[in-house]
């Protein structure tokens, strides 16, 4: 018994907590404080350096952009309703860099347009969390503040288990998966320049 007082009054004095706020299980991937420290605007004309499109379970599709700013790497997210139209958005946008999608979408008909650039991605929802929590924490990048992306973020929690970080929440994480996905492949490249 978690607390012994008060099953002792409620079982033998009658006298019970209707109200008891529940506790959140997990921990939070981040603060609302820390993420907005993060939030910049986006310049004029910030090139694409990497994409991502994910969904989830029949709930919508993420397209998930890295943006190469003066300061860093800069992410937004937008939803669309279907894979097709989060594609078709990509299109429009001036960007030939690779974009990763998500393995169930993957043998999609409508990612054979993106041809060769496309490549399938991977990946559990929290162990990706993981990732974008430290690099929050380490602010190596900035968001645009787009309530779509910052909710997400903000009601991620995961618990650690004995095979990587578990995800507890139950909201949709399709967003944070495509952002830092996009993210990866900006910074992998990134890397790959600077040893050159």
């Amino acid at each position: 018994d978690p607390d012994p007082m008060a099953g002792f009054t409620a079982q033998y004095l009658n006298m019970w907590q209707l109200n008891i706020a529940k506790e959140e299980p997990g921990e939070p991937l981040t603060t609302p404080d820390l993420w907005d420290l993060l939030e910049a605007d986006l310049e004029r004309d910030a090139p694409i350096v990497g994409a991502a499109i994910e969904s989830w379970f029949g709930k919508g599709v993420t397209l998930g952009l890295a943006h190469k700013t003066t300061t860093g790497l800069h992410l937004t997210a937008h939803d669309f309703p279907t894979l097709a139209q989060a594609v078709e958005a990509l299109g429009t946008l001036d960007s030939r860099c690779k974009v990763k999608v998500g393995a169930t979408l993957y043998d999609d008909p409508a990612v054979r347009v993106l041809g060769g650039r496309a490549e399938p991605a991977q990946g559990k929802a929290a162990a990706v969390a993981h990732d974008l929590g430290r690099h929050i924490l380490e602010g190596t990048f900035t968001h645009s503040g787009d309530p779509y992306l910052s909710e997400q973020i903000l009601k991620l929690r995961t618990k650690p288990a004995p095979d990587g970080p578990r995800l507890v929440s139950k909201n949709r994480a399709d967003a944070v998966k495509a952002v830092m996905w996009a993210f990866t492949i900006a910074h992998t490249r990134k890397e790959r320049r600077k040893r050159m």
